[in-house]
């Protein structure tokens, strides 16, 4: 079975990804809707299975930027 498990954390991030060129389940979360969109679009055409999580940290103070 050709496939694949990366996972990366950072302070803002946490990134889980599984892929099986083979084919396989489909479970895409990122939180974002079109980006949830695309993934699921290639994986089914591409005919592979994807299975990513992301989890985002988001900060409640405003963006700074210089005027």
């Amino acid at each position: 079975m050709r496939s694949a498990y990366v996972e990366r954390k950072t302070k803002e991030t946490d990134i889980k990804l599984k892929l099986n060129l083979d084919g396989g389940d489909i479970k895409i979360d990122t939180g974002i809707g079109f980006f949830d969109h695309m993934l699921n679009s290639f994986a089914t055409h591409g005919r592979f299975g994807l299975e990513k999580a992301i989890s985002m940290l988001t900060s409640t103070t405003p963006l700074k930027t210089q005027v």
